[in-house]
């Protein structure tokens, strides 16, 4: 969106929680997202703005492509991930609840993201936009408080 575009600095974020068609909806995909603007359609009850059906109009694949695309061209200055309460199962709204009671924030929000796939149970190599994004700078993090992800990991349904 044209306020994503302009601001000086740009904050995403997100919740800890599973997706239905990219396994994972977190700090990469909800910026993306959230700040792609898609055309309005013209229905008999008016306009409408959602990117659903242009997102979900390809393969699956073609959605991965399509985040990682959008993520390149405008990406946040800090990720944020919010995952005192996670959400497993049937996401991004369906889900079941899990405490999780971490947070998670950095400046480069692949390598947020990949952590949190890690703290989900998450191999973030089967998230296949994350993988077109991963650069060999990602996943450099300094871990504060618990630094053994392993007590913290849990293994999120899918």
């Amino acid at each position: 969106s044209k306020t994503a575009i302009e601001s000086d600095f740009k904050i995403s974020v997100a919740n800890l929680k599973t997706h239905d068609t990219v396994k994972v909806s977190l700090a990469v995909k909800n910026w993306a997202i959230g700040t792609w603007v898609v055309q309005p359609k013209i229905e008999a009850d008016g306009k409408k703005w959602s990117r659903f059906d242009v997102l979900h109009q390809d393969e699956p694949d073609a959605i991965h492509q399509r985040i990682a695309a959008l993520y390149v061209q405008n990406k946040p200055d800090l990720a944020i991930i919010d995952g005192y309460m996670g959400m497993e199962g049937d996401g991004p709204s369906q889900g079941d609840p899990i405490e999780m009671k971490v947070a998670l924030a950095g400046v480069d929000s692949v390598a947020v993201d990949v952590t949190a796939c890690r703290l989900m149970g998450v191999d973030p190599n089967s998230v296949s936009y994350l993988k077109q994004l991963a650069q060999p700078e990602h996943g450099q993090i300094e871990l504060v408080g618990q630094t053994d992800l392993s007590k913290l990991t849990k293994q999120f349904k899918i």
